[in-house]
Protein backbone atom coordinates (compact mmCIF):
# COMPACT_ATOMS: atom_id res chain seq x y z
CA UNK A 1 0.00 0.00 0.00
CA UNK A 2 2.28 2.28 0.82
CA UNK A 3 4.92 1.46 -1.87
CA UNK A 4 2.22 2.27 -4.57
CA UNK A 5 1.40 5.31 -2.65
CA UNK A 6 4.53 6.51 -2.49
CA UNK A 7 5.32 5.82 -5.94
CA UNK A 8 2.31 8.23 -7.20
CA UNK A 9 3.94 10.72 -5.43
CA UNK A 10 7.39 10.75 -6.65
CA UNK A 11 6.10 10.14 -10.16
CA UNK A 12 3.44 13.21 -10.07
CA UNK A 13 6.81 15.54 -8.71
CA UNK A 14 9.03 14.79 -11.19
CA UNK A 15 5.96 14.42 -14.17
CA UNK A 16 4.80 17.67 -13.02
CA UNK A 17 8.12 19.88 -13.06
CA UNK A 18 9.18 18.66 -16.47
CA UNK A 19 5.82 19.13 -17.77
CA UNK A 20 6.21 22.83 -16.44
CA UNK A 21 9.20 23.09 -17.81
CA UNK A 22 8.01 21.90 -21.13
CA UNK A 23 4.98 24.66 -20.64
CA UNK A 24 6.90 27.46 -20.05
CA UNK A 25 10.20 26.82 -20.29
CA UNK A 26 10.99 28.66 -16.66
CA UNK A 27 12.76 27.30 -13.76
CA UNK A 28 10.59 29.23 -11.20
CA UNK A 29 7.62 28.03 -12.94
CA UNK A 30 8.29 24.57 -11.75
CA UNK A 31 7.99 25.98 -8.24
CA UNK A 32 4.90 28.24 -8.69
CA UNK A 33 3.06 25.14 -9.59
CA UNK A 34 4.13 23.27 -6.84
CA UNK A 35 3.41 26.03 -4.07
CA UNK A 36 -0.28 25.16 -4.84
CA UNK A 37 0.15 22.21 -3.02
CA UNK A 38 1.52 23.52 -0.33
CA UNK A 39 -0.80 26.14 -0.02
CA UNK A 40 -4.00 23.82 0.13
CA UNK A 41 -1.94 21.99 2.76
CA UNK A 42 -1.15 24.67 5.13
CA UNK A 43 -4.60 26.68 4.26
CA UNK A 44 -7.06 23.33 4.51
CA UNK A 45 -4.82 21.23 6.54
CA UNK A 46 -5.71 22.32 10.13
CA UNK A 47 -9.64 22.82 9.03
CA UNK A 48 -9.20 18.92 7.54
CA UNK A 49 -6.95 17.32 10.52
CA UNK A 50 -10.23 16.78 13.24
CA UNK A 51 -12.12 15.03 10.45
CA UNK A 52 -9.95 12.36 10.02
CA UNK A 53 -10.49 11.14 12.99
CA UNK A 54 -13.93 10.83 13.01
CA UNK A 55 -14.38 8.43 9.91
CA UNK A 56 -12.69 4.87 9.33
CA UNK A 57 -9.15 5.08 8.46
CA UNK A 58 -9.45 3.10 5.31
CA UNK A 59 -11.90 4.71 3.69
CA UNK A 60 -10.80 8.53 4.24
CA UNK A 61 -7.36 6.61 2.94
CA UNK A 62 -9.80 5.53 -0.10
CA UNK A 63 -10.85 8.80 -1.10
CA UNK A 64 -7.66 11.02 -0.23
CA UNK A 65 -5.93 8.28 -3.03
CA UNK A 66 -8.91 8.02 -5.21
CA UNK A 67 -9.02 12.21 -5.50
CA UNK A 68 -5.17 12.20 -6.29
CA UNK A 69 -5.52 9.85 -9.18
CA UNK A 70 -8.18 11.87 -10.54
CA UNK A 71 -5.92 14.52 -10.64
CA UNK A 72 -3.21 12.70 -12.35
CA UNK A 73 -5.96 11.57 -14.78
CA UNK A 74 -6.83 15.43 -15.71
CA UNK A 75 -2.44 16.40 -15.76
CA UNK A 76 -2.65 13.27 -18.85
CA UNK A 77 -5.88 14.31 -20.25
CA UNK A 78 -4.13 17.31 -20.90
CA UNK A 79 -1.23 16.71 -21.89
CA UNK A 80 -2.97 14.32 -24.50
CA UNK A 81 -5.26 16.40 -25.77
CA UNK A 82 -3.22 19.72 -25.51
CA UNK A 83 -0.31 20.74 -26.89
CA UNK A 84 2.17 21.41 -24.04
CA UNK A 85 3.26 24.94 -24.86
CA UNK A 86 -0.64 25.59 -24.90
CA UNK A 87 -2.31 24.10 -21.95
CA UNK A 88 -3.11 26.72 -19.15
CA UNK A 89 -1.17 27.01 -16.14
CA UNK A 90 -4.31 27.39 -14.84
CA UNK A 91 -4.85 23.71 -15.25
CA UNK A 92 -1.47 23.15 -13.79
CA UNK A 93 -2.48 25.05 -10.56
CA UNK A 94 -5.60 23.23 -10.38
CA UNK A 95 -4.56 19.71 -10.72
CA UNK A 96 -1.86 20.67 -7.94
CA UNK A 97 -4.28 21.73 -5.44
CA UNK A 98 -6.43 18.43 -5.73
CA UNK A 99 -3.49 16.22 -5.62
CA UNK A 100 -2.42 18.28 -2.17
CA UNK A 101 -6.19 17.59 -1.14
CA UNK A 102 -5.78 13.89 -2.42
CA UNK A 103 -2.59 13.75 0.03
CA UNK A 104 -3.76 15.43 2.89
CA UNK A 105 -6.38 12.63 3.15
CA UNK A 106 -4.21 9.78 3.03
CA UNK A 107 -0.81 10.63 4.00
CA UNK A 108 -2.02 11.41 7.93
CA UNK A 109 -4.20 8.06 7.64
CA UNK A 110 -1.15 6.37 6.54
CA UNK A 111 0.17 7.32 9.71
CA UNK A 112 -2.56 5.92 11.77
CA UNK A 113 -2.85 2.88 10.21
CA UNK A 114 0.80 2.51 10.75
CA UNK A 115 0.24 2.81 14.32
CA UNK A 116 -2.98 -0.09 14.62
CA UNK A 117 -0.31 -2.44 12.25
CA UNK A 118 2.92 -2.06 14.60
CA UNK A 119 2.05 -2.81 18.10
CA UNK A 120 4.87 -3.10 19.89
CA UNK A 121 7.26 -2.81 17.31
CA UNK A 122 6.14 0.10 16.57
CA UNK A 123 9.92 1.54 15.35
CA UNK A 124 10.43 -1.54 13.08
CA UNK A 125 7.27 -1.15 11.71
CA UNK A 126 7.40 2.56 10.51
CA UNK A 127 11.02 1.74 9.30
CA UNK A 128 9.29 -1.19 7.14
CA UNK A 129 6.57 1.01 6.09
CA UNK A 130 9.13 4.01 5.13
CA UNK A 131 11.33 1.11 3.32
CA UNK A 132 8.24 0.33 0.88
CA UNK A 133 8.08 3.98 0.52
CA UNK A 134 10.83 4.68 -0.37
CA UNK A 135 10.97 2.03 -3.09
CA UNK A 136 7.95 3.16 -4.53
CA UNK A 137 10.26 6.49 -4.32
CA UNK A 138 12.78 5.42 -6.28
CA UNK A 139 10.15 3.51 -8.52
CA UNK A 140 8.13 6.30 -9.18
CA UNK A 141 10.99 8.77 -10.28
CA UNK A 142 12.73 6.11 -12.36
CA UNK A 143 9.27 5.42 -14.18
CA UNK A 144 8.63 9.18 -14.71
CA UNK A 145 12.05 9.28 -15.92
CA UNK A 146 11.58 6.01 -18.31
CA UNK A 147 7.98 7.55 -19.08
CA UNK A 148 9.00 10.67 -20.50
CA UNK A 149 11.01 9.70 -23.79
CA UNK A 150 8.71 6.34 -23.97
CA UNK A 151 5.13 6.99 -23.17
CA UNK A 152 5.45 11.06 -22.76
CA UNK A 153 4.01 13.25 -19.97
CA UNK A 154 0.24 11.45 -20.57
CA UNK A 155 0.93 8.47 -20.02
CA UNK A 156 3.30 9.31 -17.08
CA UNK A 157 0.49 10.88 -15.46
CA UNK A 158 -1.90 8.11 -16.51
CA UNK A 159 1.14 5.30 -14.89
CA UNK A 160 0.71 7.45 -11.97
CA UNK A 161 -3.23 7.61 -11.36
CA UNK A 162 -3.34 3.78 -11.94
CA UNK A 163 -0.24 3.34 -8.94
CA UNK A 164 -3.14 5.37 -6.83
CA UNK A 165 -5.85 3.04 -7.24
CA UNK A 166 -3.79 0.21 -6.82
CA UNK A 167 -3.08 1.75 -3.19
CA UNK A 168 -6.52 1.64 -2.70
CA UNK A 169 -7.12 -1.60 -3.30
CA UNK A 170 -4.44 -3.09 -1.25
CA UNK A 171 -5.54 -0.74 1.74
CA UNK A 172 -8.98 -3.20 2.30
CA UNK A 173 -6.66 -5.71 3.27
CA UNK A 174 -5.25 -4.64 6.17
CA UNK A 175 -7.09 -6.10 9.69
CA UNK A 176 -7.71 -2.65 11.21
CA UNK A 177 -10.75 -2.14 13.44
CA UNK A 178 -12.03 1.77 13.13
CA UNK A 179 -14.91 1.23 15.64
CA UNK A 180 -13.53 3.23 18.20
CA UNK A 181 -13.07 6.32 16.40
CA UNK A 182 -16.73 6.72 16.50
CA UNK A 183 -16.84 8.16 20.14
CA UNK A 184 -14.82 11.80 19.48
CA UNK A 185 -17.44 12.67 16.37
CA UNK A 186 -19.65 14.72 19.14
CA UNK A 187 -16.45 16.93 19.74
CA UNK A 188 -16.86 20.41 18.71
CA UNK A 189 -14.72 21.34 15.42
CA UNK A 190 -12.98 24.49 16.96
CA UNK A 191 -12.41 22.82 19.97
CA UNK A 192 -10.98 19.30 18.41
CA UNK A 193 -8.49 21.93 16.33
CA UNK A 194 -7.14 23.64 19.64
CA UNK A 195 -7.08 20.21 21.11
CA UNK A 196 -4.35 19.28 18.40
CA UNK A 197 -2.64 22.45 18.36
CA UNK A 198 -2.16 22.30 22.08
CA UNK A 199 -0.49 18.85 22.07
CA UNK A 200 1.89 20.31 19.93
CA UNK A 201 3.25 23.27 22.03
CA UNK A 202 2.31 21.45 25.49
CA UNK A 203 4.44 18.26 24.70
CA UNK A 204 8.16 19.12 24.27
CA UNK A 205 8.44 15.53 22.70
CA UNK A 206 6.04 16.49 20.00
CA UNK A 207 7.37 19.86 19.47
CA UNK A 208 11.17 18.92 18.65
CA UNK A 209 9.74 16.06 16.67
CA UNK A 210 7.74 18.56 14.48
CA UNK A 211 10.49 20.86 14.28
CA UNK A 212 12.54 18.25 12.89
CA UNK A 213 10.09 16.93 10.46
CA UNK A 214 9.59 20.04 8.56
CA UNK A 215 12.66 21.01 8.50
CA UNK A 216 13.38 17.81 6.95
CA UNK A 217 10.72 18.13 4.33
CA UNK A 218 11.60 22.20 3.65
CA UNK A 219 14.85 20.16 1.82
CA UNK A 220 12.90 17.61 0.16
CA UNK A 221 10.65 20.84 -1.46
CA UNK A 222 14.02 22.38 -1.94
CA UNK A 223 14.87 19.56 -4.30
CA UNK A 224 11.27 19.24 -5.64
CA UNK A 225 11.52 22.81 -6.74
CA UNK A 226 15.03 23.18 -8.04
CA UNK A 227 16.25 19.95 -8.82
CA UNK A 228 14.47 20.07 -12.35
CA UNK A 229 16.11 23.32 -13.22
CA UNK A 230 19.65 22.35 -11.62
CA UNK A 231 19.78 18.93 -13.94
CA UNK A 232 18.61 20.95 -17.09
CA UNK A 233 21.00 24.32 -16.53
CA UNK A 234 23.34 23.71 -14.59
CA UNK A 235 24.00 19.91 -15.40
CA UNK A 236 23.00 20.16 -18.99
CA UNK A 237 21.49 16.41 -18.19
CA UNK A 238 18.67 15.12 -20.77
CA UNK A 239 15.21 13.97 -19.21
CA UNK A 240 16.11 10.27 -18.49
CA UNK A 241 19.01 11.67 -16.87
CA UNK A 242 17.41 13.60 -14.57
CA UNK A 243 14.87 11.03 -13.47
CA UNK A 244 17.85 9.10 -12.41
CA UNK A 245 19.51 12.05 -10.27
CA UNK A 246 15.85 12.80 -8.31
CA UNK A 247 15.61 8.70 -7.77
CA UNK A 248 18.98 8.84 -6.11
CA UNK A 249 16.99 10.66 -3.44
CA UNK A 250 15.06 7.70 -2.65
CA UNK A 251 18.20 5.77 -2.75
CA UNK A 252 19.85 7.12 -0.01
CA UNK A 253 16.43 7.04 1.79
CA UNK A 254 16.45 3.44 0.92
CA UNK A 255 19.52 2.60 2.81
CA UNK A 256 18.56 4.60 6.47
CA UNK A 257 15.30 2.93 6.24
CA UNK A 258 16.42 -0.74 5.83
CA UNK A 259 19.20 0.19 8.34
CA UNK A 260 16.00 1.37 10.62
CA UNK A 261 13.75 -1.27 10.46
CA UNK A 262 16.64 -3.60 11.31
CA UNK A 263 19.60 -3.81 13.43
CA UNK A 264 19.52 -0.08 14.38
CA UNK A 265 15.73 -0.07 15.29
CA UNK A 266 16.66 0.46 18.94
CA UNK A 267 18.65 3.68 18.85
CA UNK A 268 16.94 6.50 20.17
CA UNK A 269 15.33 9.53 18.50
CA UNK A 270 17.89 12.00 20.49
CA UNK A 271 20.53 10.21 18.47
CA UNK A 272 19.27 9.91 14.72
CA UNK A 273 17.25 13.48 14.72
CA UNK A 274 20.33 15.90 15.18
CA UNK A 275 22.97 13.52 13.04
CA UNK A 276 20.10 13.56 9.93
CA UNK A 277 19.82 17.27 10.77
CA UNK A 278 23.50 17.85 10.66
CA UNK A 279 24.19 15.69 7.84
CA UNK A 280 21.25 17.33 6.12
CA UNK A 281 22.56 20.57 5.73
CA UNK A 282 25.85 19.65 4.77
CA UNK A 283 24.53 17.51 1.91
CA UNK A 284 22.26 20.08 0.71
CA UNK A 285 25.80 22.90 1.05
CA UNK A 286 27.51 19.86 -1.13
CA UNK A 287 25.31 19.55 -3.59
CA UNK A 288 25.09 23.18 -4.79
CA UNK A 289 29.02 22.64 -5.62
CA UNK A 290 28.59 19.35 -7.82
CA UNK A 291 29.69 19.93 -10.78
CA UNK A 292 29.42 16.26 -12.71
CA UNK A 293 26.23 13.92 -12.76
CA UNK A 294 28.05 11.51 -10.30
CA UNK A 295 29.20 14.19 -7.81
CA UNK A 296 25.55 15.54 -7.82
CA UNK A 297 23.96 11.89 -7.19
CA UNK A 298 26.30 11.22 -4.33
CA UNK A 299 25.67 14.19 -2.61
CA UNK A 300 21.51 13.73 -3.78
CA UNK A 301 21.87 10.07 -1.66
CA UNK A 302 22.86 11.75 1.18
CA UNK A 303 20.64 13.96 1.52
CA UNK A 304 18.07 11.56 0.72
CA UNK A 305 19.62 9.45 3.81
CA UNK A 306 19.38 11.73 6.05
CA UNK A 307 15.58 13.03 5.37
CA UNK A 308 15.06 9.23 6.04
CA UNK A 309 17.34 9.45 9.46
CA UNK A 310 15.23 12.27 10.53
CA UNK A 311 11.85 10.97 9.11
CA UNK A 312 11.80 7.62 10.39
CA UNK A 313 13.18 9.21 14.38
CA UNK A 314 10.30 11.64 13.98
CA UNK A 315 7.72 9.68 13.31
CA UNK A 316 8.20 7.50 15.99
CA UNK A 317 8.25 9.56 18.18
CA UNK A 318 5.10 11.37 17.54
CA UNK A 319 3.84 8.16 17.11
CA UNK A 320 4.42 6.64 20.57
CA UNK A 321 3.57 10.07 22.08
CA UNK A 322 -0.28 9.74 21.26
CA UNK A 323 -3.16 7.62 21.01
CA UNK A 324 -4.24 6.41 18.03
CA UNK A 325 -7.59 8.43 17.80
CA UNK A 326 -5.45 12.00 18.05
CA UNK A 327 -2.89 10.66 15.55
CA UNK A 328 -4.92 12.27 12.33
CA UNK A 329 -5.71 16.26 13.72
CA UNK A 330 -2.01 15.83 15.29
CA UNK A 331 -0.23 14.43 11.87
CA UNK A 332 -1.98 17.31 9.55
CA UNK A 333 -1.08 19.91 12.23
CA UNK A 334 2.29 18.97 11.30
CA UNK A 335 1.79 18.58 7.85
CA UNK A 336 0.38 21.98 7.68
CA UNK A 337 3.60 23.61 9.42
CA UNK A 338 5.29 21.69 6.51
CA UNK A 339 3.24 22.97 3.97
CA UNK A 340 3.81 25.96 5.52
CA UNK A 341 7.60 26.04 5.67
CA UNK A 342 7.50 24.90 1.70
CA UNK A 343 5.17 27.73 0.54
CA UNK A 344 8.43 30.39 1.58
CA UNK A 345 10.80 27.10 0.00
CA UNK A 346 8.97 27.51 -3.30
CA UNK A 347 8.48 31.14 -2.80
CA UNK A 348 12.25 31.97 -2.18
CA UNK A 349 12.51 29.01 -5.58
CA UNK A 350 10.31 31.10 -7.64
CA UNK A 351 11.05 34.59 -7.04
CA UNK A 352 15.31 34.34 -6.40
CA UNK A 353 16.68 35.54 -9.39
CA UNK A 354 20.02 33.38 -8.71
CA UNK A 355 20.96 30.17 -10.60
CA UNK A 356 19.25 27.02 -8.75
CA UNK A 357 23.12 26.17 -7.30
CA UNK A 358 23.43 29.57 -5.69
CA UNK A 359 20.00 29.08 -4.54
CA UNK A 360 21.00 25.72 -3.22
CA UNK A 361 23.61 27.23 -1.06
CA UNK A 362 21.70 29.78 0.29
CA UNK A 363 19.41 27.65 1.36
CA UNK A 364 21.51 25.31 2.74
CA UNK A 365 23.08 27.93 5.08
CA UNK A 366 19.27 28.72 6.43
CA UNK A 367 18.74 24.85 7.17
CA UNK A 368 21.91 25.28 9.03
CA UNK A 369 20.88 27.65 11.64
CA UNK A 370 17.63 25.88 11.46
CA UNK A 371 19.07 22.78 12.88
CA UNK A 372 20.96 24.76 15.44
CA UNK A 373 17.96 26.49 16.86
CA UNK A 374 16.35 22.39 16.94
CA UNK A 375 19.67 21.13 18.49
CA UNK A 376 19.36 24.24 21.18
CA UNK A 377 15.67 22.84 21.89
CA UNK A 378 16.87 19.19 22.27
CA UNK A 379 19.33 20.30 24.91
CA UNK A 380 16.63 22.93 26.76
CA UNK A 381 14.05 19.20 26.95
CA UNK A 382 16.56 16.99 27.88
CA UNK A 383 17.90 19.52 30.82
CA UNK A 384 14.00 19.91 32.02
CA UNK A 385 12.14 17.18 34.06
CA UNK A 386 9.78 16.03 30.69
CA UNK A 387 6.71 14.49 32.03
CA UNK A 388 7.44 12.00 28.58
CA UNK A 389 11.13 11.62 29.41
CA UNK A 390 12.30 8.44 31.36
CA UNK A 391 12.88 7.98 34.88
CA UNK A 392 16.10 7.17 37.01
CA UNK A 393 15.53 3.70 38.33
CA UNK A 394 16.85 5.51 41.94
CA UNK A 395 12.86 7.22 42.24
CA UNK A 396 11.58 3.79 42.03
CA UNK A 397 13.98 1.12 44.23
CA UNK A 398 15.57 1.96 47.38
CA UNK A 399 19.34 3.65 47.20
CA UNK A 400 21.90 4.32 49.83
CA UNK A 401 22.47 7.98 48.71
CA UNK A 402 18.99 8.66 47.17
CA UNK A 403 16.83 7.22 49.36
CA UNK A 404 16.44 10.36 51.31
CA UNK A 405 16.22 12.68 48.76
CA UNK A 406 14.13 11.45 45.81
CA UNK A 407 10.62 10.24 45.69
CA UNK A 408 9.91 6.61 45.25
CA UNK A 409 7.07 3.94 44.73
CA UNK A 410 6.70 1.66 47.33
CA UNK A 411 4.59 -1.32 47.18
CA UNK A 412 1.41 -1.30 49.67
CA UNK A 413 0.04 -4.37 51.61
CA UNK A 414 -3.14 -4.92 53.30
CA UNK A 415 -1.45 -3.87 56.55
CA UNK A 416 -0.18 -0.56 55.62
CA UNK A 417 -3.65 0.75 55.77
CA UNK A 418 -2.98 2.57 58.74
CA UNK A 419 -0.29 4.62 57.09
CA UNK A 420 -2.29 5.48 53.81
CA UNK A 421 -4.73 6.78 56.16
CA UNK A 422 -2.47 8.51 57.43
CA UNK A 423 -2.32 10.92 53.98
CA UNK A 424 -5.31 12.77 55.00
CA UNK A 425 -7.03 15.11 52.11
CA UNK A 426 -9.29 18.45 52.35
CA UNK A 427 -12.38 18.12 53.69
CA UNK A 428 -14.47 18.85 50.44
CA UNK A 429 -11.61 16.63 48.30
CA UNK A 430 -12.24 13.22 50.45
CA UNK A 431 -15.59 12.37 48.66
CA UNK A 432 -13.47 12.32 45.02
CA UNK A 433 -10.56 10.35 46.01
CA UNK A 434 -12.53 7.81 48.15
CA UNK A 435 -11.74 7.15 51.91
CA UNK A 436 -8.83 4.89 52.39
CA UNK A 437 -10.95 2.27 54.39
CA UNK A 438 -13.57 1.60 51.36
CA UNK A 439 -10.19 1.67 48.99
CA UNK A 440 -8.71 -1.38 51.24
CA UNK A 441 -11.68 -2.98 51.52
CA UNK A 442 -12.05 -3.33 48.10
CA UNK A 443 -8.30 -4.43 47.20
CA UNK A 444 -8.85 -7.07 49.81
CA UNK A 445 -12.40 -8.25 48.40
CA UNK A 446 -11.10 -8.41 44.60
CA UNK A 447 -11.20 -11.57 42.79
CA UNK A 448 -7.87 -10.42 40.60
CA UNK A 449 -5.53 -9.18 43.21
CA UNK A 450 -2.49 -9.68 40.88
CA UNK A 451 -3.86 -7.46 38.23
CA UNK A 452 -4.32 -4.69 41.04
CA UNK A 453 -1.14 -2.25 42.56
CA UNK A 454 -1.36 0.29 45.13
CA UNK A 455 1.38 2.16 45.91
CA UNK A 456 2.65 5.10 48.12
CA UNK A 457 4.73 7.53 47.27
CA UNK A 458 7.31 8.19 49.61
CA UNK A 459 9.22 11.13 50.33
CA UNK A 460 12.34 12.04 52.49
CA UNK A 461 13.07 9.92 55.79
CA UNK A 462 10.11 7.57 54.26
CA UNK A 463 7.12 9.54 54.93
CA UNK A 464 4.17 8.98 52.89
CA UNK A 465 3.42 11.90 51.56
CA UNK A 466 0.90 9.73 48.24
CA UNK A 467 -0.95 7.23 47.17
CA UNK A 468 -2.71 5.68 44.23
CA UNK A 469 -3.65 1.79 42.63
CA UNK A 470 -3.14 0.91 39.55
CA UNK A 471 -4.92 -1.62 37.20
CA UNK A 472 -4.95 -3.90 34.84
CA UNK A 473 -6.20 -6.78 32.68
CA UNK A 474 -8.97 -8.45 34.45
CA UNK A 475 -9.27 -5.65 37.10
CA UNK A 476 -10.17 -2.90 34.48
CA UNK A 477 -13.30 -0.95 34.98
CA UNK A 478 -16.22 -1.08 32.53
CA UNK A 479 -15.09 1.72 30.76
CA UNK A 480 -11.44 1.10 30.05
CA UNK A 481 -10.49 -0.95 26.54
CA UNK A 482 -8.46 -3.73 27.02
CA UNK A 483 -4.63 -3.56 26.44
CA UNK A 484 -4.36 -0.21 28.92
CA UNK A 485 -3.35 0.54 32.82
CA UNK A 486 -5.80 2.68 35.24
CA UNK A 487 -5.35 5.10 37.70
CA UNK A 488 -7.17 5.07 40.80
CA UNK A 489 -7.66 6.94 44.31
CA UNK A 490 -4.56 9.40 43.65
CA UNK A 491 -4.30 11.44 46.87
CA UNK A 492 -1.64 13.54 48.32
CA UNK A 493 -1.54 14.79 51.76
CA UNK A 494 -2.67 18.22 52.24
CA UNK A 495 0.18 19.17 53.58
CA UNK A 496 2.52 18.57 50.76
CA UNK A 497 -0.30 20.27 48.02
CA UNK A 498 1.11 22.29 45.48
CA UNK A 499 4.60 21.19 45.87
CA UNK A 500 4.79 18.87 42.95
CA UNK A 501 4.36 15.39 43.87
CA UNK A 502 0.69 14.89 42.12
CA UNK A 503 2.65 15.63 38.35
CA UNK A 504 5.54 13.11 40.24
CA UNK A 505 3.02 10.90 41.17
CA UNK A 506 2.29 10.83 37.60
CA UNK A 507 5.71 10.20 36.56
CA UNK A 508 6.69 8.02 38.70
CA UNK A 509 3.08 5.62 37.47
CA UNK A 510 4.25 6.25 33.98
CA UNK A 511 7.82 4.84 34.77
CA UNK A 512 6.43 1.88 36.27
CA UNK A 513 4.21 1.13 33.38
CA UNK A 514 7.25 1.38 31.07
CA UNK A 515 9.56 -0.83 32.91
CA UNK A 516 7.08 -3.45 34.20
CA UNK A 517 4.47 -3.40 31.15
CA UNK A 518 6.54 -2.25 28.63
CA UNK A 519 3.96 -3.24 25.86
CA UNK A 520 1.16 -1.06 27.13
CA UNK A 521 1.08 2.59 25.64
CA UNK A 522 -2.04 4.53 27.85
CA UNK A 523 -2.34 5.30 31.19
CA UNK A 524 -6.49 6.04 31.62
CA UNK A 525 -7.89 7.62 34.79
CA UNK A 526 -11.83 8.69 35.50
CA UNK A 527 -11.95 12.25 36.94
CA UNK A 528 -15.58 13.58 39.06
CA UNK A 529 -17.26 16.40 36.41
CA UNK A 530 -17.36 18.33 39.37
CA UNK A 531 -13.98 18.17 40.57
CA UNK A 532 -12.78 21.10 38.77
CA UNK A 533 -8.80 21.10 40.62
CA UNK A 534 -8.31 17.52 39.61
CA UNK A 535 -9.11 18.15 36.07
CA UNK A 536 -6.92 21.22 35.56
CA UNK A 537 -4.01 19.17 37.70
CA UNK A 538 -4.15 16.51 35.11
CA UNK A 539 -4.63 18.70 32.22
CA UNK A 540 -1.33 20.39 32.92
CA UNK A 541 0.49 16.93 34.01
CA UNK A 542 -0.84 15.56 29.61
CA UNK A 543 -3.62 13.97 30.22
CA UNK A 544 -5.77 14.52 27.91
CA UNK A 545 -9.73 14.25 27.64
CA UNK A 546 -11.04 11.65 25.53
CA UNK A 547 -15.14 13.61 25.55
CA UNK A 548 -16.12 10.16 26.66
CA UNK A 549 -18.41 10.74 30.03
CA UNK A 550 -19.95 7.81 31.96
CA UNK A 551 -21.64 7.19 35.21
CA UNK A 552 -19.66 7.48 38.52
CA UNK A 553 -21.01 6.68 42.12
CA UNK A 554 -21.67 10.51 43.05
CA UNK A 555 -22.15 12.06 39.35
CA UNK A 556 -20.07 11.86 35.93
CA UNK A 557 -17.21 11.18 35.23
CA UNK A 558 -14.62 12.24 32.87
CA UNK A 559 -12.52 10.15 30.95
CA UNK A 560 -8.50 10.95 30.44
CA UNK A 561 -6.09 9.48 28.70
CA UNK A 562 -2.09 9.73 28.23
CA UNK A 563 -0.05 8.41 25.91
CA UNK A 564 3.45 6.40 27.45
Amino acid sequence: MLFFMQCARSMFIVLISWFTLQTTGKTTAVGEVLICWQVVAFAVGLLMAPHLDLWPRRRVFAVGETTHALAMTLLGLAAQILVAERVPLLVLYACACMASLGSLLSYPTSQALIQHVGGRLLTRTVGLGILCAQLGNIAGAALAGLCLPVAGIAGGFLLCATSSLIAVLLSLILAVDDRGLARTRHSRHSSAILEGLALLVRNRKLSFAAFALVLAYASAHASNALLAGFARYDLKLPANLYGWLAAMYSGGGLLGSVALSGRFSKIEAKVFIPAGLILLSLATAMLSTAQSLASAMLWQGLIGLSFMMVRVAGDVMVLRSLPNRLVGRVRSNIEAGIGLVAIIVYLVASLSDMAPRRTFLALACLFALATCAILRMQRRRTACADLYGKLTPPRLARNEGCAALMPRLCPVLPSDRAVIKAVTLEPGQEQFAGSVDAVFDELQKSAFPGDEHPFAIVAAEDVAVGFFVLRERASLPGWAPAGVVTLHSLRIARMYQGQGYGRLSVELAIAWIRQNRPWIDRLMLAVNARNRQAMAAYLRCGFIDTRIKVAGPIGEQLILEIAI
